[in-house]
């Protein structure tokens, strides 16, 4: 049994007992939501009760310690209060409690508790709205019952007013004696005992009967819903320009947490930082109540002093006790407006949040119009202040409207976001998490690679972030390790590049390359469609080890930088320019098959480079950071990290032929590293936030962080396959999954629609629209040497990526078991 739900209309704000207790003062949610909760109970076993009928929301006494009155009419009791129980009545809810009140109305009897009432428990309960279920008494200690009982047999009233459960009589032996003697007089019948007896069984036989939880508990399902009804339920009551939640402008926040542990305060801090990327700055300061109240304005001016987008004032240590002024005395109120007045006077917006009762917005009218949002959240602990973070940065909703009318607000008011702006980090973690640590770390132990990042994102939320091994045997991995990542250059830079210059009318997918590059002309690469060599069936040939070739002219590279060298291609390795111009010339020079033949090329993302930059007026690099990457604070990301330690950069290769040094933070591709580490191929570094921001942006339909940078029709057309033929998977320069089974870059489980790339470093990322899902692997198996193949012959990233879908129940595409 569970005494639960409140369905209580509250609608008396100065209610001391009921408040939050309550789903609100809207009769129609407290059936609604009360029927709901009661149903949760009863469909695993547990038996729900609805209380505390008759109705205890319009009360301004405590039932514990006097008798509430209730002065309405018949006629507004049917209305309001009565209205709920009726819908859990019909619903099917198989206890109720009646409560200690007095309710003229219903029964005229002075002073006495509906406890005690058969007109109230037997009349309108049983015989009016037709309930025959089990009745409960509230708890008969309570001084609401035990001030007003008017006879020395209360109990035995309690049994004759229609209840058929005496909670907490006091003295259970005394309670057993009074019965037993009004038995024996004859007052009490065996026949209503027996009744109610029966009615007591047939509850217990119920929850004997309906399914036991025992066995089928989800610690982690049920965490999840929890914080899922926080956030949903959280609600801005005012958002002004700029407007809630952070835009894509924010960079630095200021925080004021009061009445909270630092600890939520710097959980709140590092989680914002998180989700807006690593050059974000959030700031935050924890004060007491007393300090609040007692300190000057040095905290707040020390916060607008530093030129904040935003500053955050965050009151918590609330009470839901109307007589208690909810917890925030009149010093306080009076703070926050001046606090809101400062930030106003220097044109810093300001957000107020209220963890607590809405009904504090009643005192706030000041400061409520001198901010620029302002949002309710309802209680103040761990989980909503995370709740409260990810609705600001847009990662998580603030889908809430108001459960109660407030002086300035009616009921039902909010101005809801819905999240998915941002990637966020969820507090639950994937249910597979302990089997993709096996494999990655058994993968590390059979050299299949030093360390890896796996990232795995699911409705907008990181559910798994692996931080694995070694950089390179010595350096553990951090979170925020830079991999080199090879071939997804070809989706996260090139192919970017051109879906946007597509969607400014630039390029067109079915031209031939030489539209684009006059170069070209006359020649069989001329003449291929961009569509054709995005996608991978423009019969160019695989790649050109230029490297190998270069080595062979003995005066195409020095150990140091000269006038006759001055490109470097490593710290140990400087050449000639004129081998820029010598790879174009054999690549444009190499032979060309059939249209149609279907064979992976880099050498057609050489001629991309080309056209995007020759359209734009700009570098690869500098181009893709404008356009892309500086906008979403994907701040990790871009060619040549010269701007990020050596030391946070994964090694790729100790290459003993060409560079002849460890390669760490330069190009692995060779062919990229003779062009300045740029190419359409190859270049790109970031680390494994960064791109699933990317891949989650993608997944989204072209939006991050409040940043349109595609139209959704954009990215479905360019992710879709281009060739009918089921052999050949490709799209415009991005990977899809193979249409049999264990072949590919994926596992099974993938979606159709799913697409991405893997790089030869020993990296994936795909994004998967179907599912939600989006997946990163970076890794650097290739060092120390790229001739290790045990990342690809184990299927590492596979495995890995299988176990996340197994992790949500989905099948393989090719069978529908799971295994």
């Amino acid at each position: 049994v569970n005494f639960a739900p409140v369905v209580d209309v509250n609608s008396n704000p100065a209610n001391p007992v009921i408040g939050s207790r309550s789903f609100g003062s809207s009769t129609e949610l407290a059936g609604v939501l009360g029927g709901a909760y009661s149903k949760g109970l009863q469909d695993v076993g547990v038996l729900a009760t609805a209380k505390h009928f008759p109705g205890h929301g319009d009360t301004d006494a405590d039932s514990h310690y006097a008798l509430p009155i209730i002065r309405h009419d018949r006629s507004r009791l049917d209305s309001i209060e009565l209205a709920p129980f009726r819908t859990l009545i019909e619903e099917g809810a198989g206890a109720m409690m009646a409560a200690h009140l007095y309710i003229p109305s219903l029964d005229s009897t002075p002073n006495q508790p509906s406890t005690l009432s058969r007109s109230i428990v037997q009349g309108v309960l049983r015989e009016e709205l037709g309930f025959g279920g089990l009745v409960f008494t509230d708890a008969m200690t309570m001084k609401g019952f035990t001030s007003f009982t008017q006879t020395s047999t209360p109990h035995t009233d309690a049994l004759l007013a229609g209840n058929d459960v005496l909670l907490f009589p006091g003295e259970p032996a005394a309670t057993l004696d009074e019965i037993e003697g009004q038995v024996r007089a004859g007052r009490l019948d065996s026949v209503l005992i027996a009744d109610k007896c029966r009615r007591v069984l047939a509850a217990k036989s119920w929850t004997q009967a309906a399914q036991s939880p025992k066995g089928q508990w989800d610690s982690n399902a049920a965490e999840a819903l929890h914080r899922q009804v926080i956030s949903k339920a959280l609600t801005a009551v005012k958002n002004d320009a700029p407007g809630l939640p952070f835009g894509a402008h924010v960079r630095r926040v200021e925080q004021v947490f009061v009445g909270f542990d630092p600890g939520e305060m710097e959980t709140s801090s590092r989680l914002i930082q998180s989700i807006l990327g690593s050059k974000a700055e959030v700031n935050g300061a924890a004060l007491t109540k007393e300090a609040f109240e007692s300190a000057g304005m040095s905290q707040l001016d020390e916060a607008l002093s530093s030129e904040p987008d935003w500053v955050m004032l965050h009151i918590g240590g609330t009470s839901h006790r109307a007589a208690k002024g909810h917890g925030v005395s009149d010093a306080a109120i009076d703070k926050i407006a001046k606090c809101a007045a400062q930030a106003h006077k220097r044109n810093v917006p300001f957000a107020l949040v209220i963890y607590g009762s809405p009904y504090l917005l009643n005192r706030l009218p000041a400061a409520i119009a001198l901010s620029d949002a302002v949002i309710v959240a309802y209680q103040d602990d761990s989980r909503t202040v995370e709740a409260v973070a990810n609705a600001l940065t847009g990662a998580g909703p603030a889908g809430g409207h108001l459960p109660v009318a407030t002086e300035h607000f009616p009921l039902g008011h909010g101005m809801p976001w819905m999240g998915r702006m941002r990637l966020g980090f969820s507090a639950t973690p994937i249910a597979t998490a302990a089997a993709i640590d096996s494999i990655a770390f058994d993968a590390i132990d059979g050299g299949a690679m030093p360390g890896c990042r796996v990232v795995v994102a699911h409705e907008g939320s990181i559910v798994h972030d692996g931080i694995y091994g070694t950089l390179d045997g010595e350096k553990p991995v951090q979170a925020s390790t830079v991999y080199d990542l090879a071939s997804i250059t070809k989706i996260a830079a090139s192919t970017l590049s051109l879906m946007r210059l597509e969607e400014e009318g630039r390029i067109a997918l079915n031209a031939s390359l030489d539209t684009y590059l006059p170069e070209l002309e006359g020649t069989d690469m001329g003449s291929r469609q961009l569509r054709d060599v995005l996608s991978h069936r423009a019969g160019l040939q695989s790649w050109i080890p230029f490297y190998l070739e270069a080595l062979e002219d003995s005066t195409a590279f020095s150990p140091v930088r000269t006038e006759v060298h001055p490109e470097r291609i490593s710290d140990a390795c400087f050449m000639r320019p004129a081998w820029r111009d010598s790879i174009w010339d054999r690549i444009v020079a190499s032979e060309v098959d059939a249209v149609g033949t279907h064979r992976y090329s880099d050498l057609g993302f050489y001629a991309i480079q080309r056209i995007i930059e020759g359209l734009t007026g700009q570098g690869l690099d500098p181009y893709t950071t404008e356009q892309f990457y500086t906008p979403a604070h994907w701040s990790s990301l871009g060619f040549k990290p010269g701007k990020i330690t050596a030391a946070s950069i994964a090694p790729t290769e100790v290459d003993t032929l060409f560079r002849r040094c460890t390669v760490q933070g330069d190009v692995h591709d060779p062919g990229a590293a003779m062009l300045g580490g740029v190419c359409g191929h190859a270049g790109l570094f970031g680390n494994a936030y960064d791109v699933a921001r990317l891949m989650y942006m993608l997944r989204m339909g072209g939006t991050y962080g409040g940043v349109d940078f595609f139209q959704p029709e954009t990215i479905q057309a360019w992710t879709h396959r281009v060739d009918p033929d089921p052999d050949h998977r490709k799209a415009c320069g991005f990977d899809r999954p193979a249409n049999e089974p264990d072949a590919g870059p994926t596992c099974d489980e993938v979606s159709e629609s799913s697409f991405g790339h893997s790089g030869f470093t020993g990296t994936l990322a795909w994004a998967d629209p179907d599912h939600d899902i989006v997946f990163v692997f970076l890794s650097n198996r290739t060092f120390p040497s790229a001739e290790n193949r045990k990342l690809i012959d184990w299927d590492v990233r596979t495995k890995v990526q299988h176990q996340v879908y197994k992790a949500y129940g989905i099948p393989s595409r090719f069978n529908s078991e799971l295994e």
